[in-house]
């Protein structure tokens, strides 16, 4: 069940994502052995370049749609792109730093992301998805 939170920096239309993604970054990071993830909406992008945040407690907050003059805009980020993100955050839960061992692990992490995505409902079937956080 989607909190509060949600209602306040998330669109409607992502709810079904954010929980998707939620259940894959706990099933990477199981995976990986690392520390169980929550992953939320972010509200605004601080610069342009910027799709994700990792705090030191394991929440992971994403950016998939922008809002413009109080309206959401009709189309998300791609796909790809937010996975990419995702894996890029997941990676933070190991090493908080953007050292060369980090862009080696993220690089390890984006493979497991997709994989996860593109096998998502054989996991779930075979109760391999864990819920989210």
């Amino acid at each position: 069940m989607l909190g509060k939170y949600y209602k306040k920096f998330a669109c409607p239309k992502d709810y079904p994502l954010f929980e998707k993604l939620g259940r894959i970054a706990t099933y990477v990071a199981q995976q990986e052995g690392l520390r169980r993830p929550y992953v939320r909406p972010k509200r605004r992008a601080y610069r342009s370049s910027y799709r994700g945040l990792c705090d030191n407690w394991g929440v992971i907050s994403l950016i998939v749609r922008h809002k413009t003059d109080g309206q959401w805009e009709a189309e998300r980020l791609s796909i790809e792109s937010i996975l990419y993100t995702l894996a890029h955050e997941i990676g933070h839960l190991r090493y908080l730093n953007h050292s060369r061992a980090f862009r080696a692990y993220e690089a390890s992490l984006r493979a497991l992301v997709f994989e996860a995505w593109e096998n998502y409902r054989g996991l779930c079937k075979r109760g391999l998805m864990p819920k989210a956080a």
